[in-house]
């Protein structure tokens, strides 16, 4: 679901709604991503158990990880929704 509103000559305000499972979905892949790469004293890469490397992510760099998991694809349902023409990167 998203709104399209003209602002002024060919820029726009595209607004995009996020369902919940897809939202939880991609911060799901945003951890298991970023998991991978937590070194965890005691542990092999990659293998600390979910509570130890929930301690050490940064909830913010899971955030901004599915943010980019999901952006762009709701970015183009929005632009087919609208039948719009993007002309420069948003």
């Amino acid at each position: 679901m998203s709104t399209w509103e003209l602002k002024e000559k060919s820029c726009g305000e595209l607004t995009c709604v996020v369902e919940n499972e897809t939202w939880s979905n991609a911060k799901t892949k945003a951890f298991a991503k970023l998991a991978k790469n937590v070194e965890v004293p005691g542990f092999r890469k990659g293998q600390a158990p979910k509570k130890i490397v929930e301690k050490h992510l940064n909830r913010n760099s899971v955030l901004l990880e599915a943010v980019e998991l999901v952006a762009n694809d709701v970015l183009m349902e929005g632009v087919k929704e609208h039948s719009l023409e993007v002309i420069a990167q948003p």
